[in-house]
């Protein structure tokens, strides 16, 4: 019987192993659990877009700007950010 791991992370992580396709991620929240698991999913070398939303747009572009500052340390990711408010 497979557990809700292996079907939710193992695609994930066959899909970047192929690099046959992009892989592109959304999180909703830029709060403490949505930037863990952003910068989770970055470290890991998962994702090779990333967009982060929230309500909060200053919070979405301060964290996002910290995440760019750090893809010197990544591999080939872009990172966005922006809210569902925007016009």
């Amino acid at each position: 019987m497979q557990t809700l791991r292996d079907k939710i992370y193992v695609p994930i992580y066959a899909a970047k192993r192929n690099a046959t396709s992009p892989v592109k991620i959304t999180i909703i929240g830029a709060g403490s659990v949505g930037m863990a698991t952003a910068f989770s999913l970055l470290m890991k070398g998962i994702p090779t877009e990333l967009v982060i939303v929230d309500l909060n747009v200053e919070r979405v572009e301060a964290e996002v700007s910290d995440l760019q500052n750090a893809r010197q340390f990544l591999p080939k990711v872009s990172i966005f950010g922006g809210s569902s408010r925007e016009p």
